[in-house]
């Protein structure tokens, strides 16, 4: 996470950034929406574990090997 500055103008922002890729996520502009994104980064929380573990599986399995995607 980076702390772009105190003010309500520069809100925190979620990046993550590897070999695989980049990930930006920032709260909306509007103050009222941020416990709507607090629940969804909760629940990508939640749900990261399940999702990783899901690739490794098919991957380790060779369930992807010859797909497109």
């Amino acid at each position: 996470m980076e702390e772009t500055g105190s003010g309500p103008g520069s809100p925190p922002v979620l990046v993550l950034s590897g070999t695989a890729g980049l990930l930006t996520i920032r709260p909306p502009e509007h103050r009222g929406g941020w416990p709507d994104r607090a629940a969804f980064l909760r629940r990508l929380r939640d749900c990261a574990d399940e999702l990783a573990a899901l690739l490794e599986s098919r991957a380790r399995n060779g369930a992807c090997d010859g797909d497109p995607g």
